[in-house]
C-alpha cells in the first residue's frame, strides 16, 4: 500500500508539471481511487483472486473546443502469488476529442510491474465512442508490445444509464491474440449504482481460457467482481 501512495504521488507530480507547461491554458484534473475483490484484466485475474486497492491521477489541457491532451497515472496493488509482482503501474499520455456525437481517444502506456523481473511493455491503446439509440457503445484496440512478442486486444463495449436513476449496466466482449494468449476471448455484464461520487458496483467476468494459479485455481475463470470506487 505503501508503494501505491508513492506512484499516486509521484502522478502528481507528472500532473503538476503538465499544468506548469501548459501556463496561461486552463488545466482539467481528474483523479479516482477504489477498492476491488479482484483485478481482472481481459478476463484474467492478476491478483491471484484476492482484493487491490487502485487509483488514478490525470491532468489535461484542451488544444480546442473539441480536441485535448493528458497525461496520468493509474496504480494497482497486486498479488506476488499471481506472478506479477506486489504492484502495477501504468504512466500514460495521449489526446482525445470529439466529432459531432463521436468520441475519440489514443494513448501510450508504460506499464511497470514492481517485484517482477522482464514484466515491464509497452502499451497503445485507442477507442471511439457512440450513441446506439438509448445505449452507449465504444469500440477499442489495444496493441502491447513485450520484450520479446506482442500481442493485441480488440473490444467492444454497450451501456445502459437508466433514466432518473442511479443505476447502469454494462456489457463486454473482447477477443485477444498475440505472445500470451491465442485467441482468447472475455466478456462480462455488470450493473452499478452511484450516489454522488461514490459507485458500487458488481460484474459477472468469464473467458474461454484455463489459467492457473498459485493454488491451482482457474485465474481466468468465470466470477463476479465486486467494487466501491469514488472519482473526483
Amino acid at each position: 500500500m505503501k508503494r501505491i501512495r508513492i506512484q499516486l504521488l509521484a502522478g502528481c507530480a507528472l500532473a503538476a508539471g503538465l499544468a506548469a507547461s501548459a501556463a496561461q491554458a486552463e488545466v482539467t484534473t481528474a483523479a479516482s481511487i477504489g477498492v476491488f475483490s479482484d483485478y481482472r484484466l481481459r478476463g484474467v485475474s492478476l491478483s491471484d483472486k484476492k482484493p487491490v486497492l487502485q487509483g488514478s491521477l490525470e491532468a489535461g489541457v484542451p488544444l480546442s473546443d473539441s480536441v485535448s491532451v493528458f497525461a496520468g497515472v493509474w496504480a494497482s496493488s497486486l498479488d506476488k502469488d499471481a506472478g506479477f509482482g506486489a504492484s502495477e503501474t501504468d504512466w500514460y499520455a495521449g489526446a482525445k476529442g470529439t466529432v459531432g456525437k463521436i468520441g475519440w481517444s489514443a494513448k501510450y502506456l508504460r506499464l511497470v510491474y514492481y517485484d517482477a523481473k522482464g514484466l515491464d511493455f509497452d502499451q497503445y491503446a485507442a477507442e471511439v465512442t457512440f450513441p446506439v439509440g438509448p445505449l452507449g457503445g465504444a469500440l477499442g484496440v489495444v496493441h502491447d508490445e513485450y520484450t520479446p512478442g506482442h500481442s493485441t486486444y480488440v473490444y467492444g463495449t454497450a451501456s445502459y444509464a437508466f433514466p432518473d436513476t442511479p443505476f447502469a449496466v454494462k456489457g463486454t466482449l473482447g477477443y485477444e491474440d498475440g505472445t500470451g494468449y491465442n485467441d482468447k476471448i472475455n466478456w462480462g455484464l455488470g450493473a452499478s449504482y452511484t450516489y454522488q461520487k461514490i459507485t458500487v458496483g458488481l460484474e459477472y467476468q468469464d473467458t474461454n481460457r484455463t489459467v492457473p494459479g498459485s493454488t491451482g485455481k482457474n485465474l481466468a475463470g468465470s466470477t463476479a467482481v465486486f467494487s466501491v470506487t469514488s472519482a473526483f
